[in-house]
């Protein structure tokens, strides 16, 4: 199992695009964990736990595609903000060079 993440107070990255990051690393780890499992179940013949372990794959990969999603989402928001603040200060500028 992963061991929990530890963060000291100051430098905790909540909210920034690697937090995002983080969790879709740790969640690409199970991926591959399952999918050495699936190959396992197979070689064995272990349809139970094949089923189970491609259901948990499946899963994790889900996971990880939304907070993608996530993660692409805030980039563009914060491009967004970035473009207006900077948008009302070139039009000052243009203004005043009239």
């Amino acid at each position: 199992m992963n061991a929990p993440l530890h963060y000291p107070q100051d430098g905790a990255p909540y909210g920034t695009p690697d937090l995002y990051r983080e969790q879709i690393g740790e969640a690409a780890w199970s991926i591959g964990l399952y999918a050495e499992q699936i190959q396992r179940y197979c070689t064995l013949g272990d349809d139970a736990g094949l089923e189970y372990s491609t259901r948990c794959l499946i899963a994790h990969a889900r996971f990880a595609a939304g907070i993608l999603a996530d993660l692409k989402s805030m980039k563009a928001e914060q491009a967004a903000r970035q473009q207006s603040l900077t948008q009302p200060a070139a039009a000052k500028e243009s203004a005043h060079a009239v």
